[in-house]
């Protein structure tokens, strides 16, 4: 009776964890919960999850296990539970601590002029009126989508990275694609051609109208057709992540022509695992699979010549990466070092102070088993194996 009631103990104890899970994940769903501690939250109970079955199954195991294997393998269960919940709460710090050193600049426009060699020649300069292209008139309203997105017909074909574009899906986040609505694996697999003059999770902001007397703010997205010209204007568009305001354009043109426009921009961004969080990226891509070039950035030169078929961006949220890896990169060697002490250094020292006077009892009570009677062990600590060996 005694083993199916522990069976079912240690099974009701896993269940238990499992059924946090389902809770925090409905959490998430009826956005209760953010995704940043839907992670968190999930990352603990697995860990948990894994410590639990680690333990039950080391108690459990039938065939002959020594207690070197059990106390190892102890160690490491804790050793990779402890470490996977301070690696969470270390990233979060590490998030929180992040400064971009580069951000895109307010009243500043970026020109990509297509190339008869391919590329683009890429040119930074700062408006003339920072106001300047608001002061035209902003064409209609769009009611866009992050996912689904506004689809715009454009009154001519559009070249872009040797492909003839005849529409552009617009998105509230920023986003300019040409074959479909964002699709955000495809996207991350630079497999979706697009333009994003500042991509990130923007909203217009709540109860503003998008058409107003002077007195009152407008908020939202505007499309302007003319001839040879297409813009859109993301106006007063409210950063999801810090509620600050953001207004840009982008111009497409007949010949190719791409022009990026910044308005008043956020000044600050917070980043996590998700990109749209922060400040993803500014610029071209060209969704041929290709990887976005290290270098292909346009921030810190004011004229560029970027290569047939390559990306042409700056690309802020692997900056916050590549700061999160070094950052997280001691406390890895540090976990690869401890975890080899584990596995190296802990039997040795088991060996010297448990098994090695353990052995001695075992041997001993072996030759009584054996009918020996006259057999005496001298106790080789004075601890609880020592007071058995002396009994």
């Amino acid at each position: 009776c005694e083993g199916p009631a522990r069976a079912l103990r240690d099974l009701g104890l896993v269940l238990t964890v499992v059924l946090a899970v389902f809770g925090v994940v409905l959490l998430w769903i009826v956005e209760a919960a953010s995704v940043a501690y839907l992670l968190s939250a999930l990352s603990v109970l697995m860990t948990l999850t894994i410590f639990c079955v680690g333990l039950i199954y080391l108690n459990h195991i039938s065939e002959p296990t020594s207690i070197l294997v059990k106390l190892v393998g102890i160690a490491l269960i804790t050793m990779m539970a402890t470490f996977s919940i301070s690696g969470i709460w270390g990233t979060t710090l590490v998030e929180n601590t992040y400064r971009p050193a580069v951000q895109p600049r307010s009243h500043q426009q970026v020109r990509y002029q297509p190339l008869k060699i391919g590329g683009y020649r890429v040119e930074t300069m700062a408006l003339d009126n920072a106001t300047a292209f608001l002061a035209q008139a902003l064409g209609e309203p769009l009611h866009a989508g992050d996912s689904g997105g506004k689809r715009v017909d454009l009154p001519f074909v559009f070249p872009f990275y040797g492909t003839a574009q005849t529409a552009v899906f617009v998105h509230n986040n920023g986003l300019l694609t040409f074959d479909q609505p964002y699709d955000y694996q495809r996207f991350v697999m630079h497999a979706q051609p697009a333009i994003a003059p500042l991509l990130t999770a923007l909203r217009p902001l709540p109860h503003a109208p998008m058409s107003s007397p002077q007195d009152d703010m407008q908020s939202g997205l505007f499309v302007r057709y003319r001839a040879n010209q297409v813009m859109i204007t993301w106006l007063n568009m409210q950063s999801i992540a810090t509620g600050e305001l953001n207004t840009f354009q982008v111009q497409l043109e007949s010949d190719g022509t791409v022009t990026i426009r910044h308005g008043a921009l956020a000044t600050t961004y917070r980043y996590s695992n998700d990109p749209l969080t922060g400040l993803w990226l500014v610029g071209l891509l060209p969704g041929n699979h290709t990887p976005v070039p290290v270098m292909q950035t346009v921030r810190n030169a004011r004229f560029l010549i970027s290569g047939a078929g390559q990306a042409v961006v700056s690309h802020y949220y692997r900056d916050f990466r590549h700061y999160l890896q070094m950052q997280l990169l001691p406390f890895v060697w540090t976990i690869g070092g401890v975890a080899l002490f584990i596995l190296v250094g802990f039997p040795f020292f088991f060996h010297l102070t448990l098994l090695k006077p353990l052995d001695a009892l075992v041997q001993g009570v072996r030759r009584v088993n054996a009918g020996d009677f006259t057999v005496t062990t001298i106790p080789q600590a004075n601890d609880e194996i020592g007071f058995l060996a002396s009994s």
